[in-house]
């Protein structure tokens, strides 16, 4: 067990809301790729909420305080724990609370693993609310256990799904990575970095990017396999998958989208996945999806890091929403720069994480209101 510090109890928020709105959309299938795009970005209004956020990550609505739960993977700038050519290691993560209605956030839990290398910061991921008492969190890690070993046990939580008590204990549920090397389900490199998830009484569903899959995590952490999902075509090349973000939707399936194996500009899928079937292809066109949420008529949001591919230099992401017909509404776009996670609140406000990639203390949280 790892201990975290604390600085707010869960248990201080209002006692948890039960209920969960079925709308039974049925979804379109664009398998063919083709979408017809309206951009109704002049018709959102799209406002910073919260600032000074360290590489923020998803971001999450928590029915049991009436507010947002912000996974910060880490700071560059820490100071490093121990000398590793697997990069830097500190204490530096956190998960922020932000309450809309009072305007107001800090950081319930502090101290958590982070590791910043080559690869970019691997840290929290994701934070799903669990029970009335904990969360669950996703961490993710960009590479084999041995990398997380160098750093010693205060690492343990990186490539893992854990659990975060109200005292700020952080005890690993299951070993996504350790999975990962055991099993390779995709056959290819032997690499591991979680990067989303979505928990109910089942357990949690995660995607790993860097594995190419997705599993489920039952509460006794037992893991399986739900899918490895096919590779994409990019002028003549097969490139992987990568899943990068996974929703539950109103019609109780599970969705997932693709950050896409570079450059893959315009190749990202969204996918469709009932354990035990074949993956349906909801939709395609995208680059770099990071993020899923479905709004208050059921329909999908798709967030997307960099919209012209991240070897384009150019930050700018995408919000897109996908109508009953299949066609794609943009909702934001100038206002975005490297955008994370996203979420939707119970009055329709969406709340995004902005400037993920940038420095320390750059990150924000953002409310966008779309029409329509």
């Amino acid at each position: 067990m790892y201990q975290a510090k604390r600085r707010l109890r869960f248990t201080t928020l209002a006692t948890a809301v039960a209920g969960v709105l079925a709308l039974g959309l049925t979804l379109p299938s664009t398998a063919n790729g083709q979408e017809s795009t309206e951009d109704s970005t002049k018709t959102s209004t799209v406002e910073v909420v919260y600032e000074g956020l360290n590489a923020p990550r998803k971001v999450t609505w928590d029915s049991r305080f009436n507010g947002l739960l912000v996974a910060e993977s880490g700071r560059t700038s820490a100071p490093c724990i121990g000398d590793s050519a697997d990069g830097c290691f500190s204490k530096s993560g956190a998960i922020l609370a932000y309450r809309p209605q009072e305007d107001r956030g800090m950081r319930v839990v502090t101290g958590l693993p982070a590791l910043f290398s080559s690869r970019g910061m691997a840290g929290i991921s994701e934070v799903n609310p669990h029970g009335s008492t904990e969360v669950r969190a996703v961490f993710g890690l960009g590479g084999r256990a041995a990398t997380r070993d160098a750093h010693g046990p205060d690492a343990a939580p990186l490539g893992q799904v854990n659990r975060i008590t109200v005292t700020g204990r952080v005890t690993p549920v299951a070993d996504l990575t350790g999975y990962e090397e055991q099993h390779n389900p995709d056959g290819d490199i032997v690499d591991s970095n979680p990067f989303g998830m979505i928990s109910d009484s089942s357990g949690s569903a995660v995607v790993d990017a860097a594995a190419n899959d997705v599993l489920h995590v039952g509460r006794d952490g037992s893991t399986k396999l739900l899918q490895v999902l096919p590779t994409l075509e990019y002028e003549g090349k097969q490139l992987a998958s990568v899943p990068s973000a996974i929703d539950r939707g109103p019609d109780g399936a599970y969705y997932v989208g693709e950050m896409g194996g570079s450059p893959s500009v315009g190749k990202a899928r969204v996918w469709r996945l009932v354990p035990g079937g074949e993956p349906e292809l909801v939709s395609g066109g995208f680059t770099n999806v990071l993020d899923l949420a479905f709004d208050k008529q059921g329909r999908p949001l798709v967030l997307e890091l960099a919209e012209k591919g991240l070897a384009s230099g150019d930050q700018t992401g995408r919000l897109v929403r996908i109508e009953a017909d299949g066609g794609h509404t943009v909702l934001a776009r100038d206002e975005l720069a490297h955008p994370g996670g996203v979420t939707v609140a119970p009055n329709g406000d969406i709340y995004v994480t902005n400037r993920i990639t940038s420095p320390d203390g750059q990150g924000q949280l953002l409310r966008i209101r779309a029409a329509g």
